[in-house]
């Protein structure tokens, strides 16, 4: 036999006796018909019959050790199944239009699935490539501010009224400002995506 299971085995057949006292000690009339009252139990029955109990605990201890990783993944899988499904290698990328984009006043399309390769680390001799999950438009803009607002007194001392009849609980306002030559109004600009 598996020397785990014997430990676990004469752990529980320890317990148990632990209980069978305990029970003694509380009801000594109905222990005394169970023969539980002495230990170890003078009655065979009754001893193969915890013994019996001792194995089959001890087995499923065993069971359940063996399975813990499965279980925890499982349970894993319910709660949180991104936290344990295989994903690839994502990263977020800084893209700052440079000379040519400054000037373009409809803005550069960066198309779906462009290819970005990572800079070369000092001692490491590859590179990381990645694709872009989704089309980009570059402007030729930058944040020049960010301000939150929490409640309707920081709304109402920023100026910041009802929007469309409806008041708002709180605001972010990101002020842009246009890089390089030219105004902001001359970009041909219906939809920014942050």
């Amino acid at each position: 036999m598996d020397r785990v299971f014997v430990e676990y085995y004469e752990e529980e057949l320890t317990h148990i006796r632990g209980l069978a006292a305990e029970f003694a000690d509380m009801h000594p009339a109905i222990a005394r018909n169970l023969s539980l009252d002495t230990v170890p139990c003078p009655d065979p029955y009754v001893e193969r019959l915890l013994d019996g109990v001792a194995f089959l605990a001890a087995r499923t201890r065993l069971k359940v050790d063996a399975e813990r990783s499965r279980f925890s993944r499982a349970v894993l899988d319910v709660l949180y199944p991104d936290l344990v499904t295989p994903a690839p290698a994502t990263a977020m990328a800084v893209l700052k239009p440079g000379q040519q984009v400054q000037s373009m006043i409809a803005g550069h399309v960066v198309k779906r699935d462009t290819r970005l390769v990572s800079g070369l680390q000092p001692g490491l001799s590859t590179r990381c490539t990645f694709t872009t999950a989704q089309e980009i438009t570059l402007w030729p803009i930058e944040i020049s501010s960010v301000s939150y607002f929490q409640d309707r007194s920081g709304l109402a001392a920023a100026g910041i009224g009802p929007v469309g009849g409806v008041a708002g609980q709180a605001a972010l306002r990101i002020a842009l400002t246009r890089t390089g030559k030219g105004k902001f109004n001359e970009l041909a600009l219906d939809q920014l995506d942050l």
